[in-house]
């Protein structure tokens, strides 16, 4: 994320506190501030498309539901699998994925 200094200093001055100097953080306050503002994860979620700047990809539970967020450019993909009992959670490269994709066609890896 890019632009996580930015709304850092504009988190601190609604009273956020942050105990890292880490992006992920910044996120993860800007989307509990969103939601303390009266918005749902998911409207949350689709604010912060506009807001956040840069490359990345998110999953955030709340004890109502989960949600994945990638970036615009979506270059850091995420994939949910579900199974019974368990669900795991993993990143792929587009180089991974393309090479499955060609593999399915036929046209090797």
């Amino acid at each position: 994320m890019s632009n996580h200094n930015n709304l850092r200093r504009e988190l601190r001055r609604e009273g956020k506190t942050f105990e890292t100097e880490n992006d992920t953080e910044v996120a993860a306050a800007y989307l509990t501030a969103q939601m303390d503002k009266g918005l749902s994860l998911g409207d949350a979620l689709e604010k912060s498309l506009d807001d956040l700047d840069g490359f990345y990809t998110f999953v955030v539970g709340t004890r109502d539901g989960f949600g994945v967020l990638r970036d615009r450019i979506a270059c850091k993909p995420a994939v949910l699998a579900r199974r019974p009992l368990r669900r795991l959670w993993f990143r792929i490269s587009r180089a991974g994925r393309a090479a499955r994709h060609r593999k399915r066609q036929g046209l090797g890896a």
